[in-house]
């Protein structure tokens, strides 16, 4: 088998996305080396686990390590590198998560199908006490933050629900020792769900059962609108509402 290195450390909802790619490569007889940032290894690596997939940190040494990170295709005997990430500057007529797909020659799928994380109920069981609320209690769920943690960024959603607010906090997960997939029970439970355009769109788009899910441009209020240039192709759960505001 020939190996294969992809250059995509981060975000965690393009990391996602690329998995019917990283599917096609392992079908093609490669063997995968994913580096992340060292925010996700570990979840990745206990979560989502397929054969000939291997996470590793943007530290470690794997195959083509000297041309990580450079944004030119490389491709010897033992195998190639591939420079997701640039995708985008690559094929600039086309969307961001729409390139990536073009780049690689890899057909438009239901990116569903090719994701199984592995949950673990007892910590998602214990976060609905971090967040104080019950799972048989009605509540929205409220995600202002986009970006990968620390760096991100949080724009402020104006929001008018009936429901309990339960607010999504990076810091609290983090020193509660808590990941990102730790809260698809929050997710999977909410009667309402309100997000910036930012990876825990993914998580609601598998594993929400609310009719009421509503994202939000992933901006801060200064900057100009996107109107989710391509989205309309990525997320496929159909009660999705779309704010451009």
């Amino acid at each position: 088998m020939k190996n294969c290195l992809i250059y995509q450390p981060c975000g965690l909802g393009d990391i996602l996305w690329l998995q019917p790619i990283v599917d096609k490569l392992i079908n093609l007889n490669y063997i995968v080396y994913f580096p992340v940032v060292e925010l996700y290894y570990e979840m990745l690596t206990n979560q989502i686990q397929k054969n000939n997939l291997i996470w590793v940190k943007e530290t470690d040494v794997f195959p083509f390590k000297e041309h990580y990170g450079k944004s030119n295709f490389y491709e010897d005997e033992t195998g190639i590198y591939i420079p997701i990430s640039y995708a985008n500057y690559m094929l600039p007529n086309c969307s961001n998560m729409m390139s990536k797909y073009y780049l690689t020659s890899t057909p438009l799928t239901n990116w569903h199908k090719n994701i199984k994380i592995k949950r673990n109920t007892d910590k998602e069981n214990l976060i609905f006490d971090l967040y104080d609320v019950q799972k048989n209690e009605k509540y929205c769920l409220v995600n202002q933050n986009y970006g990968t943690p620390p760096s991100y960024k949080t724009r402020t959603l104006n929001i008018e629900t009936d429901y309990k607010k339960i607010y999504l906090s990076y810091e609290l997960n983090k020193k509660n020792n808590f990941n990102m997939f730790d809260c698809i029970g929050l997710i999977e439970n909410a009667s309402e769900i309100h997000t910036i355009e930012t990876a825990v769109c993914y998580l609601v788009d598998m594993y929400s059962k609310s009719e009421n899910i509503f994202m939000y441009e992933k901006r801060l209020d200064n900057e100009t609108n996107t109107y989710y240039k391509g989205d309309n192709r990525v997320y496929r759960n159909p009660n999705w509402t779309y704010y451009c505001y």
